[in-house]
């Protein structure tokens, strides 16, 4: 006999290997083998929903069935393909949801869960995945690390041969059905769309097992919410960064955006550099050109500073600006003085409207500079 928990999911998968059929004799007792196996994988003892993971379902299932709330976005706002977001269940089909009585809403939260909860026992099932030796997670723990990463997932869930295909339709159909009949009885419109919230669902609970058994680090945790990668780039040798010392006294998430912005400004920085050095080869111009980028730089960090609340994360930012942008100018210093044998300073001058129009401005629109100055702005 199954957890009573997985009780709905079981029934429906062993219920779906049963409608299939064979011409022969031989091939009937195939399919009654296979029936028992999974009827027995289902029983076996050790088949768990752990505490965590059924926190995690419910409060996704919470999510899902809300009709009331304007908007229909799902959790997260989910991306699918060329869509903006994967809407929710009950917010996309709205007024069938709203025509159900009580039973009828029960029974949606069931059949949702229940699919869910396929996902992740099919997870266990298709990899032959046991407890020995995973990690105890925290319910809020597990849960965020779950909705932060269902689309694109961390681990490859594609099936791995035809066969698996096969298993995994079944599965899929089994508790998938269910919610489409349910809701096609009370005036739903059902579409292409629905198969995928529903495939994001079963292959949601697929992720949830898979996270227990490997769950993720803070620190990839927070690679992900920053930019959608745990992979962390290395920035260019010699450009200023801010030290260890200085970023130890931000939070995780605070650190990450900071050396994210950091990168980010540094890389445009140089390649603004490069194409600076590479095109604008004429000492005027290139004088001129300096003047404009040092003007830039004091106008902007007056803006910093004027719309800079007073906390050490906006200060930090300030700062790290500051010198990421004077090191640039350093270089080009550098530069004007191997080409032509000169100071720059000498040639660049006093800052004016009409002459500053004269440089090379071929890259006075670097996105991450704007971006990077904008986020005080903005705070």
């Amino acid at each position: 006999m199954p957890n009573e928990k997985l009780i709905e999911t079981s029934d429906a998968v062993i219920k779906a290997y049963g409608e299939f059929t064979a011409p022969t004799e031989q091939g009937q007792q195939q399919l009654a083998k296979i029936k028992e196996h999974v009827k027995a994988w289902f029983d076996s003892p050790s088949l768990i929903l752990t505490d965590p993971a059924a926190f995690s379902l419910d409060r996704l299932v919470d999510a899902e069935l809300d009709h009331s709330t304007p908007g229909d976005q799902g959790l997260g706002g989910i991306r699918l393909g060329g869509l903006s977001y994967l809407p929710r269940l009950a917010a996309r089909h709205r007024s069938a949801v709203a025509r159900m009585d009580n039973n009828d809403l029960d029974r949606l939260r069931h059949l949702v869960r229940a699919h869910l909860l396929c996902g992740y026992l099919f997870a266990e099932f298709a990899n032959e995945r046991n407890r020995e030796g995973e990690p105890q997670l925290l319910p809020e723990k597990l849960y965020e690390m779950w909705t932060q990463i269902i689309y694109p997932p961390v681990f490859n869930l594609d099936p791995r041969n035809k066969d698996e295909e096969d298993i995994k339709e079944i599965w899929f159909g089994s508790t998938g059905r269910r919610i489409r009949d349910l809701l096609q009885s009370h005036g739903a419109n059902w579409q292409d769309i629905d198969m995928q919230i529903l495939t994001c669902y079963f292959n949601g609970g697929m992720l949830l097992r898979m996270l227990e058994g490997h769950p993720l680090t803070d620190e990839e945790l927070v690679n992900i919410k920053m930019g959608g990668t745990i992979d962390k780039k290395i920035p260019p040798a010699g450009w200023p960064m801010l030290s260890e010392e200085e970023l130890s006294a931000f939070s995780l998430e605070e650190r990450a955006f900071l050396e994210k912005a950091q990168l980010e400004l540094i890389l445009d920085s140089k390649k603004e550099l490069e194409e600076i050095n590479a095109t604008c080869r004429i000492r005027p111009q290139y004088a001129k050109t300096y003047r404009v980028l040092r003007r830039s730089k004091r106008e902007t960090l007056e803006k910093m500073r004027a719309n800079n609340v007073d906390s050490p994360f906006n200060s930090a930012m300030l700062r790290n600006y500051d010198r990421i942008i004077s090191y640039k100018h350093s270089l080009m210093a550098m530069f004007f003085k191997s080409m032509w044998g000169e100071d720059i300073e000498n040639w660049a001058g006093k800052e004016g409207r009409h002459l500053d129009r004269a440089g090379c401005v071929i890259l006075l629109g670097s996105v991450a500079i704007v971006i990077y100055a904008g986020y005080i702005f903005l705070t």
